[in-house]
């Protein structure tokens, strides 16, 4: 059963590749905890090279708990690669947007899309 959800990921892979453009996600990492300084060391930005689809976000709908407010994006990214986090940047050619909520389409656990709600940073 997880060929056919594997599939149905590179297909949303391939889909992405011809209808999507190319952007860079920015995730920042916290540091390792040093317990004798009782801090953490400094954090560090990883940049991941995505493929999304972007769309406009409806203003007037609420999505998991987050209000949507006018210039939201929805945008969908593959799930083969990076994994995308709340509080990481999205980098397009025009602007840059914060990630303020991700949902996850895993049929069986198995990854297949991600669909990211995106704010203006």
């Amino acid at each position: 059963m997880t060929d056919v959800y594997a599939r149905a990921a590179k297909s949303a892979t391939r889909l992405l590749g011809v209808y999507g453009f190319a952007a860079e996600m920015i995730t920042t990492l916290r540091g390792e905890y040093d317990p004798v300084q009782g801090r953490y060391d400094a954090s560090q930005q990883r940049m991941d090279s995505i493929r999304v689809a972007l769309f406009d976000k409806r203003p007037d709908k609420r999505d998991g708990g987050d209000d949507v407010i006018d210039g939201d994006k929805k945008a969908y990214l593959s799930a083969e690669g990076i994994a995308p986090m709340i509080g990481a940047k999205v980098l397009t050619r025009l602007d840059t947007y914060n990630i303020v909520g991700v949902e996850t389409l895993a049929p069986a656990g198995n990854a297949v899309l991600y669909t990211l709600h995106l704010r203006r940073a």
